[in-house]
């Protein structure tokens, strides 16, 4: 984006993960999100980058409101973006039964996270969870690439 003037303005999201034992760091910067599903729910462990987030946590808009914002995909943080940017982290403790989803906004931007927790809540198998995850974004519309990573310490 630095080098070529037709990429000029442009930057990429990152959401990293790494598992160590029964606790997770977090990393995340732009609106690419990391999600835990447990016993208790869907939750995500992320916070977008983005105008519309800041909107959310001002109260101005729920959350389902975020999907049909015309400037849900405007990040305020990216790598390449900006010289520098801010890299959320976190650290928690896993449950003893988890699902983790890490993901593009090419799934978010379609999918309320009711419905993917209406999902995993049913779900035997992560290649077939990712299967149908990936067919209800592309069923919705995304106009996003589609990028999904599903992570179980009592599935497979």
């Amino acid at each position: 984006a630095q080098e070529k003037s037709e990429y000029r303005g442009m930057g990429t999201t990152l959401s990293a993960l790494l598992l160590l034992d029964r606790k997770a760091e977090i990393y995340n910067v732009g609106d690419s999100r990391i999600y835990l599903f447990s016993d208790n729910g869907l939750f995500q462990l992320t916070e977008d980058h983005s105008i519309v987030w800041e909107k959310y946590r001002q109260r101005m808009i729920s959350k389902e409101d975020i999907i049909t914002q015309p400037e849900k995909n405007l990040v305020t943080q990216a790598i390449g973006f900006l010289p520098s940017c801010k890299i959320f982290s976190d650290s928690i403790e896993l449950p003893e039964k988890y699902i983790i989803l890490i993901c593009s906004d090419g799934l978010t931007d379609v999918i309320p996270d009711r419905k993917i927790e209406n999902l995993l809540s049913r779900t035997k198998n992560l290649d077939n969870a990712l299967k149908s995850l990936y067919q209800i974004s592309q069923n919705n519309g995304s106009r996003d690439d589609v990028t999904m990573i599903l992570i179980s310490n009592f599935l497979k």
